[in-house]
C-alpha cells in the first residue's frame, strides 16, 4: 500500500490501523475488488480513512463523493484525500431528510467519531445521555440533491441518521451494494428495517452485538427478486 495517512489524530491512526485486519472489512474489499466497482459514496466519512483504504485497495474507482458534516473532520479529510485528485468528491454537509440544519449532541469529550444531530437524542435505546456540542452546527441536506444517479458503493455510518436516510433516500435504493453502520437499536429492529426498505437487497455480512450492528449488503438480481 503506497498511501496513508497525512494528517491525523491518535484515534485515526488506531481505526486505520486496525482496518488492514479486520475480517469484516477485508471481505467487504474482496467482493468490491472481483465486482469492479467504479463509483461510491462515503456518507459520514470522518477523516477519510474508510476513502482511503478503498482507494488503496481498489485503485481503478473513478469517483468517491464523500460527505462528512463536522468542519475539523472535514479538514482532515481534504488533506488525506488530496493525493487522489478528482476521485475524491468532498462535501461539508450531512445527509439528512426533514432538516437544513442541527445542533450537534455525543457522549462527551467532542468525541470526532461520535457525533448525532437532534433528532437521534430520542430514537435511542441506549444509555448514553448525550451532550450538546455547544456552537457547533451541522449543516444537512437530502443525498439526492448531489447524487441522483446509481453508484457501485455506498458507505453509510452517521450515528443514528441512518434510518432516516434508509427511510428516504432513493440513491441509496439504487446502489449495487451497501456497507451500513447500524447504531442504538436491538438486532431485530436491525433486520425489520433492512425487510421493511431494502427489501432489494441480500444481506451478505451482518455482524456486531448490543445495539451496534455493521451489515454488508447486495442488490439481487431480477431473478432472484422473482424467486424470492
Amino acid at each position: 500500500m503506497t498511501n496513508s495517512l497525512t494528517k491525523s489524530r491518535e484515534i485515526d491512526v488506531i481505526i486505520y490501523n486496525d482496518l488492514k485486519d479486520n475480517p469484516f472489512f477485508i471481505k467487504i474489499l474482496d467482493i468490491l475488488e472481483i465486482a469492479c466497482i467504479n463509483t461510491a459514496i462515503d456518507l459520514g466519512a470522518s477523516s477519510g480513512i474508510s476513502a482511503l483504504w478503498l482507494l488503496n485497495r481498489l485503485p481503478n474507482v473513478e469517483k468517491i463523493y464523500c460527505f462528512e458534516p463536522d468542519k475539523e473532520n472535514y479538514e482532515f479529510l481534504l488533506t488525506n484525500l488530496n493525493q487522489f485528485g478528482d476521485k475524491i468528491a468532498p462535501y461539508n454537509v450531512g445527509i439528512y431528510y426533514g432538516l437544513t440544519e442541527s445542533k450537534v449532541y455525543g457522549i462527551g469529550d467532542n468525541n470526532p467519531l461520535g457525533y448525532a444531530i437532534e433528532p437521534i437524542k430520542s430514537r435511542t435505546i441506549t444509555k448514553h445521555v448525550f451532550e450538546e456540542y455547544y456552537g457547533k452546527i451541522f449543516t444537512l441536506l437530502e443525498l439526492e440533491s448531489i447524487v441522483d444517479f446509481p453508484v457501485d458503493f455506498i458507505k453509510m455510518d452517521v450515528e443514528g441518521s441512518e434510518y432516516n436516510i434508509i427511510e428516504n433516500s432513493t440513491t441509496l435504493k439504487k446502489a449495487r451494494f451497501l456497507f451500513i453502520s447500524f447504531h442504538n437499536q436491538d438486532e431485530t429492529y436491525v433486520h425489520n428495517i433492512i425487510k421493511e426498505h431494502l427489501s432489494d437487497y441480500e444481506i451478505i455480512l451482518f455482524g456486531g452485538a448490543g445495539t451496534y450492528f455493521d451489515a454488508f449488503l447486495e442488490r439481487k438480481t431480477e431473478w432472484q427478486k422473482s424467486s424470492s
